[in-house]
C-alpha cells in the first residue's frame, strides 16, 4: 500500500521521486532537482514585484500624495476624516477618511482621542510597522487639526 499523502523520496543520482496517493492509486513523477528549484523560483517571483511600482490604493481618493516617488515623499497623504474608537485588543484608535480608507495612527495624541471628532490630517504611511489592532493602514501623523 502506498503513502497516505504526498511524499518526497531522494535518490543518490540527483533525481527526486514525488509520490502522491489520492486514495485510488499513486502518481509517480520523476523530476530533477533543477525542476524543483525552477518551480520554487517562479513561485517566489510571481508573488509580487520588487521594483517599487506596486499599486498604491491608499494614496488615491480625497487624499493627495506629494513628491517624486524616489524619496518616499509620495507616502504622505492629507485629507479629512473622523476619529473613531474601536473596541478590540483593549481599545484602538483610527481615522476613517472621507475617501473610505481607515488609517491607524501610531502617534495620535490624547487631545484628538475623541470618538466622532472631525479632523483634517496629513499622514505618512508606515509600511515597515505592524500592530496588534489591525484596524487600518498604519500611518504616522505629520499634522492634524479640527
Amino acid at each position: 500500500m502506498g503513502p497516505s499523502g504526498p511524499s518526497l523520496l531522494r535518490k543518490n543520482d540527483g533525481v527526486t521521486l514525488i509520490v502522491y496517493d489520492c486514495c485510488k492509486g499513486a502518481i509517480f513523477m520523476k523530476t530533477a532537482y533543477i525542476s524543483i528549484l525552477a518551480v520554487l523560483l517562479f513561485s517566489l517571483l510571481s508573488c509580487g514585484s520588487s521594483d517599487g511600482n506596486e499599486s498604491r490604493p491608499y494614496s488615491s481618493g480625497s487624499g493627495s500624495g506629494h513628491g517624486s516617488g524616489n524619496s518616499g515623499e509620495d507616502d504622505i497623504v492629507n485629507g479629512n476624516g473622523v476619529v473613531q474608537f474601536v473596541d478590540v485588543e483593549g481599545g484602538c484608535w483610527r481615522i476613517v477618511g472621507d475617501n473610505g480608507i481607515h488609517y491607524e495612527p501610531i502617534n495620535l495624541s490624547d487631545e484628538f482621542r475623541k470618538d466622532g471628532l472631525a479632523v483634517q490630517f496629513e499622514v505618512k504611511f508606515r509600511r515597515d510597522l505592524a500592530t496588534v489592532c489591525m484596524v487600518g493602514v498604519i500611518v504616522e501623523i505629520v499634522s492634524i487639526h479640527q
